[in-house]
């Protein structure tokens, strides 16, 4: 075996999950300072929409997941953090008007 398939030996698989926006914004990243602990061992990621990730932490088929939400998640089934909040604007251009 090698060192690689010894070292993933040791650690149990972590199933993730992220919905596509969290995916292209946090993924990379995360997957960078998980490498940096030496903690990236037998991770799989699947990507999917925030109620599908909700639904597979529900039944047991991922362990973790990252998703954007509109209002807190309250769920008996798994706990939730808060990790992040964003602000959503509305920009109106100036040059068109509307006459009444």
């Amino acid at each position: 075996m090698t060192k690689n398939e010894v070292a993933e030996a040791n650690y149990p698989q972590l199933r993730g999950g992220v919905s596509p926006i969290v995916g292209k914004v946090y993924l990379a990243q995360i997957l960078t300072e998980l490498d940096q602990e030496n903690l990236n061992h037998n991770i799989e990621i699947t990507e999917a929409g925030s109620n599908d990730l909700s639904a597979k932490l529900e039944n047991g088929e991922i362990d973790i997941a990252l998703l954007n939400s509109l209002s807190p998640i309250n769920n008996n089934h798994y706990q939730s953090k808060l990790l992040r909040t964003n602000s959503v604007k509305l920009i109106v251009s100036q040059q068109h008007h509307h006459s009444s």
